[in-house]
């Protein structure tokens, strides 16, 4: 049988079919295997999948299942969340006001999020990437900033400051932050002057939307 070590001739049936059966073990639930320069192995404490390179290093390439979960879904440490604002909700001048989200754009299955939500509460603990995209829908000569707020304290902010000259505010945050499951997260938008505005759709593209995104990364926290 390829792959397997070589052993004496057996000397009856009944070892023949006792060497048999231990060589298809081996087979079947091997220790570890090598692929290329690449050997995947499992953690005896954890039962996490092992990447280790015959140059050095590992990596841990995904968590065992918790008791209880499905056989057939692979536990790769991912989860993701993408949620935007397609129709303009209007903002009063001055203020930091919290996005409400009407779209679910895409979610992994531990997310569980109501459109009009502005708190998001995260499923998991872990690394997660964190990319907010602030659209507004005007033209206008006034100073605008976005925010992401973790557990109501601000983390990442971004800031537009025009020169004099009226454009329309675009602005991007984004950074990664250790969360634990449960920690709440709120994205703000905020413009000097008076008046009441618009955020949401662009208003040069109103294809190009207000969104959020958050990615756990399959790392250890």
């Amino acid at each position: 049988m390829t792959g397997t070590a070589k052993v004496k001739p057996a000397k009856d049936d009944a070892e023949w079919a006792r060497n048999t059966q231990r060589r298809l073990e081996q087979v079947e639930h091997p220790a570890s295997s090598r692929i290329g320069n690449w050997v995947l192995s499992t953690d005896s404490d954890t039962g996490d999948l092992i990447a280790s390179n015959v140059n050095g290093g590992s990596v841990v390439i995904a968590n065992e299942p918790e008791d209880g979960g499905d056989a057939d879904v692979v536990a790769s440490g991912w989860s993701h969340l993408k949620v935007s604002r397609q129709n303009p909700q209007t903002l009063s001048a001055g203020n930091h006001i919290p996005i409400e989200w009407d779209t679910v754009d895409t979610s992994t299955d531990d997310w569980n999020v109501a459109t009009g939500s502005s708190t998001l509460v995260f499923p998991d603990s872990g690394i997660w990437l964190m990319t907010y995209n602030v659209r507004y829908g005007l033209n206008s000569a006034v100073a605008a900033t976005g925010r992401i707020y973790l557990d109501g304290s601000p983390v990442v902010s971004g800031r537009h400051q025009p020169s004099g000259t009226a454009s329309e505010p675009t602005i991007l945050c984004s950074s990664t932050f250790s969360v634990s499951a449960g920690s709440e997260l709120y994205c703000t938008a905020w413009l000097s002057g008076g008046g009441n505005y618009t955020v949401g759709p662009s208003n040069t593209v109103p294809s190009d939307v207000t969104s959020l995104s958050l990615l756990r990364l399959p790392i250890g926290t």
